[in-house]
């Protein structure tokens, strides 16, 4: 299965990634400054041709969210 995580760079990526890839999954990781999920078509061209998307992309800074909403 090939499978792109988005917001690579989380605490959680490095130990999915490894075991998606034990599995044998063919695995893609994206960071922010690679894919801006805000952006329908590079997101939709990041896509294209896997199986599945994990969607590992937050806004983690409840401060900064607050003073600087989308």
């Amino acid at each position: 299965m090939r499978i792109v995580v988005a917001g690579a760079g989380s605490q959680l990526t490095a130990p999915l990634t490894a075991s998606l890839t034990r599995s044998g999954h063919a695995v893609t990781t994206l960071t922010h400054a690679e894919l801006d999920i805000r952006d329908l078509r590079a997101a939709t061209a990041a896509v294209s041709g896997c199986d599945a998307i994990v969607n590992l992309a937050a806004a983690n800074s409840v401060d900064v969210c607050e003073q600087e909403p989308i």
